[in-house]
């Protein structure tokens, strides 16, 4: 038992290792890493014409210059191993449960990595964030979420030892029509439900978040439903279809999994709350103390989400 627990540990180390390399290598595949306009400096120097005062940054020498960069690196590079640690182990959960191998599991793997990390997420940043992008930055992180999504499912499948081996037969999602119907649409409401709590009380209550997208508390959760609905009734219906999409995503890896209920809904709630680790990195769009704002906010919201997810879908049909 103690051996393969350390065989594990090891391989979800090995894993981890992967995805940071999968995550530069899909930087640079898709542009990303390519530099933006710095809009700080340019700010800067905007105010300083409108004065009538012309500045210019002061010279680093080369020793201060690779400090600077021997300090992004080490801020870029701890909170990318937890984020990446985080989400190694729990597709390693998911997948050494699993009782698909080989190009099977693999697809399964592609579908919740692009659909969770990506599909979902920048459904939020076109609808939330495109004045605070750089033209044509969005389309660049979903390439970069497809060209990562398309290194790390056979990558993971090789390093967990799931490449070949016995396949089990499906144990969940037996569920007939009207079952399936039933279960979709409350997931999807409660995600709704989730989603709005949580950004209320956990983020919106933030001065710095309200400020960042230039918003106010009207004094209530009710009060901000009923804001929503006046202002922006679509918002519901889109937030409806990103609740149908968590779950949809999941489905490959829930059908083939072999472990019982509750470690079922176990594994789905790490898998949905990996994602807000995220957060962690540094962000250039967004003030440090909204990003731990959300942290919080969607690390609550998709734990919940993922266990309650888990735990209806392991029900028999």
């Amino acid at each position: 038992m103690a051996k393969r627990t350390v065989m594990v540990a090891l391989r979800v180390l090995l894993l981890t290792v992967g995805l940071i390399v999968c995550f530069i290598v899909a930087v640079n595949l898709s542009g990303l890493g390519e530099a933006q306009p710095e809009q700080a400096p340019a700010a800067a120097a905007g105010a300083g014409a409108a004065a009538g005062v012309q500045t210019a940054p002061p010279a680093l020498t080369a020793g201060e210059k690779q400090k600077a960069q021997a300090a992004q690196a080490a801020a870029f590079f701890k909170p990318a191993f937890a984020f990446s640690l985080v989400l190694s182990a729990a597709f390693a959960w998911m997948m050494l449960r699993s009782g698909r191998t080989g190009w099977p599991l693999m697809l399964a793997v592609f579908i919740a990595y692009f659909g969770l990390g990506t599909a979902v997420t920048q459904i939020e940043s076109a609808i939330y964030l495109p004045k605070k992008m750089p033209p044509g930055m969005l389309g660049k992180i979903v390439l970069m979420g497809l060209y990562q999504s398309l290194l790390f499912a056979p990558l993971a499948v090789l390093l967990l030892g799931k490449l070949r081996g016995k396949r089990e037969a499906a144990k969940y999602l037996r569920f007939s029509g009207r079952g399936w119907a039933v279960r979709l649409t409350l997931l999807a409401i409660l995600y709704i439900g989730l989603y709005y709590l949580f950004g209320y009380y956990v983020a919106w209550k933030v001065p710095a978040v309200r400020e960042y997208y230039g918003g106010s508390d009207p004094g209530g959760f009710f009060q901000q439903l009923a804001g929503i609905w006046r202002d922006r009734p679509w918002m519901f219906l889109i937030q409806l279809g990103r609740g149908l999409m968590w779950t949809l995503f999941v489905l490959p890896l829930v059908r083939s999994f072999q472990g019982g209920r509750l470690e079922l809904a176990g594994a789905v709630a790490l898998l949905f709350a990996a994602w807000s680790a995220i957060l962690l990195l540094p962000n250039p769009l967004m003030p440090p103390a909204v990003a731990q704002a959300h942290l919080v906010e969607t690390a609550g919201c998709d734990l919940l989400l993922g266990g309650i997810t888990g735990w209806v879908l392991g029900a028999e049909g």
